[in-house]
């Protein structure tokens, strides 16, 4: 079943810059979707479209068939509901006194009950393994226990599509491995923007090259993410484990 379908998406921003330009790709059911590109290629642009912070301002983004568009507002709230974004910044979204309070904060803005948001937030906090951080002030927080948290954000809404702009940028090795574990452990369909090839390699799934807005390429893991030309010409480097086996089967 398809879940997000782009025909054509462009998206040009006021002053003429096109950061998208005419993408064709689809989501389905279960899949995690890789989107990786060099800076300035479009990923952060195209994530915000799937929580309708952005539209499109040519083609579409449909979600469950249906055109993405701010004139239904009911749609956009239920597509809020289902559709989960953590961003790259966690600082951008841990504003609360406590790691409970930031976690409550959507399932307490949708307006549930009290006991029924005790039951989203501990169980959201378990999924990411937080529990002992319920009562930390996010802001003397690692910034792994910051990703977690965030992260914990989202799931307390237990969304079907999680989206991830740069989940391990800044992680140690230890706190990097964890969240790789904890995202094959997910069972909601998931879409990562991300310079860390290695962690889409080790994951799985598919990936989506962008470069200057358009689609370079479309495959599954591992796929062009072992081509070396082709990585290159879209300013991007093999991933490491790939590197150490050339290397060693060189020596």
């Amino acid at each position: 079943m398809k879940i997000f379908e782009a025909n054509n998406l462009s998206h040009t921003y006021p002053g003429g810059n096109k950061a998208l330009n005419e993408i064709n790709f689809y989501l389905e059911e279960g899949e995690k979707l890789f989107i990786v590109g060099a800076n300035g290629s479009g990923k952060s642009t195209l994530l915000f479209h799937f929580v309708a912070t952005l539209l499109p301002t040519e083609g579409e983004l449909l979600f469950h068939g249906k055109k993405i568009t701010l004139k239904d507002k009911a749609f956009i709230a239920n597509l809020r509901r289902r559709v989960g974004l953590v961003f790259q910044n966690p600082d951008n979204q841990l504003f609360m006194e406590s790691v409970y309070d930031d976690v409550a904060f959507a399932p307490r803005n949708a307006g549930r009950a009290q006991s029924e948001i005790e039951i989203c937030v501990n169980k959201a906090m378990k999924r990411v393994n937080i529990e002992n951080l319920a009562d930390r002030s996010p802001w003397k927080l690692s910034v792994g226990e910051k990703r977690l948290a965030a992260l914990a954000c989202v799931l307390s809404m237990e969304p079907e599509v999680l989206v991830l702009d740069e989940p391990s940028a800044f992680l140690d090795p230890c706190a990097r491995r964890e969240l790789m574990e904890l995202l094959i452990a997910l069972d909601c369909t998931q879409i990562i923007a991300t310079h860390d090839l290695d962690m889409a390699l080790d994951i799985g799934g598919r990936v989506i090259v962008l470069d200057k807005g358009k689609i370079a390429a479309n495959s599954k893991i591992p796929g062009i993410l072992t081509d070396e030309v082709f990585l290159k010409a879209h300013r991007l480097e093999l991933p490491l484990s790939i590197k150490s086996c050339f290397i060693n089967s060189q020596n």
